[in-house]
């Protein structure tokens, strides 16, 4: 019988330590999500801000930051330098993604075509080479971008008008 017992108390002890250790594991994955939707959740922010901040007229502007660069006003470079800012708030939520959470989708090449974005505005490489962030791995997809040549947004809306 005091065999048994042992058997049993081993197998009790050995339940109560793997149960232990899937609670911590489940607690490190619970704070990492909070840490993540943190961090989501203060992007999402300044991401609304910047929205507000170049509301219904980005349309307006985006063309003539591309047709008629040179005659942006004041205003209008304000609400332009809030689309980039957008940009790169998205870039950052998604590599936060990966880096906290540990999704693995690729954020690279999804922040690539929001930095090509930026990128395709006359302004925006200036913008991109005086703007960098504490991220030293997007730092360095932002020097790629810069060094790529990509097709210019307003080229793609020159060749739309020419068909039409």
């Amino acid at each position: 019988m005091n065999k048994a017992q042992n058997i049993i108390q081993l197998v009790t002890s050995l339940s109560v330590l793997i149960g232990l250790g899937l609670v911590i594991y489940e607690l490190r994955q619970t704070r990492e999500l909070t840490l993540l939707q943190l961090a989501q959740g203060s992007m999402t922010e300044m991401s609304a801000e910047q929205y507000a901040i170049y509301g219904e007229s980005a349309a307006v502007v985006l063309r003539k930051a591309c047709m008629e660069p040179d005659s942006l006003t004041d205003d209008e470079l304000f609400v332009l330098d809030a689309y980039f800012r957008t940009q790169v708030f998205r870039v950052m939520r998604f590599k936060q993604q990966e880096d906290i959470a540990g999704f693995n989708w690729g954020w690279r090449s999804t922040s690539e075509s929001m930095l090509r974005r930026i990128v395709s505005f006359p302004q925006g490489k200036r913008w991109l080479t005086q703007n960098r962030l504490r991220d030293r791995e997007i730092n360095a997809l932002i020097d790629e971008v810069l060094v790529s040549e990509s097709v210019r947004s307003c080229d793609r809306i020159s060749v739309m008008k020419e068909d039409t």
